[in-house]
């Protein structure tokens, strides 16, 4: 359980005022949520800074059932909150603003093809092309721009037409044949 002294509490009035209206008062959409949820937050770090306030003597010898948190706790709680408001409006700006790139679909893909790979055996292209188009949503052009970006790269070799096997088991099952 918690207190505020008198300031702390016309503080946190104050904030909780204004997030208030704020949701009122704008459309946030997808933010209100996380919006609604900051004076809940306030409360909890002010308990935590004034804790961290306290030294171990205190802490070990407090019999109050009540925390009594100040001024200067719920100030840096605030401080603190409103940064965090302010990362996530960025946050929420970059995801809705930016689409994947295609070079980042390609690493997918090519991360998809060497899981796909990792047994060691041959696979078939078209079974192999499903799988990762399946699991990472690349387009079959993506798909097959990666596979030959492995193969120049010389992570993945073609056995026969339309046959692929990792590279680097092949090497390694060499060494330890003693080819």
């Amino acid at each position: 359980m918690l207190t505020m002294t008198n300031e702390a509490k016309e503080i946190y009035d104050s904030f909780e005022e204004k997030i208030e209206d704020q949701i009122e008062n704008e459309d946030l959409g997808i933010k209100e949520g996380y919006c609604g949820q900051l004076p809940n937050l306030v409360v909890r770090l002010s308990c935590l800074y004034r804790i961290g306030r306290m030294t171990a003597e205190q802490i070990s010898n407090y019999g109050d059932p009540i925390l009594t948190v100040k001024k200067q706790d719920v100030e840096r709680a605030i401080g603190y909150v409103r940064k965090a408001w302010d990362w996530f409006e960025k946050t929420i700006k970059i995801m809705q603003s930016t689409e994947p790139s295609r070079l980042r679909e390609k690493e997918r893909a090519k991360t998809a093809i060497i899981e796909y790979l990792s047994d060691g055996t041959e696979k078939h292209v078209v079974e192999m092309q499903k799988s990762v188009i399946r699991r990472t949503g690349v387009s079959p052009a993506t798909f097959y721009s990666a596979l030959k970006e492995l193969i120049r790269e010389g992570k993945i070799r073609r056995s026969r037409k339309g046959v692929y096997k990792l590279v680097l088991l092949t090497n390694l099952q060499g060494d330890e044949n003693g080819g």
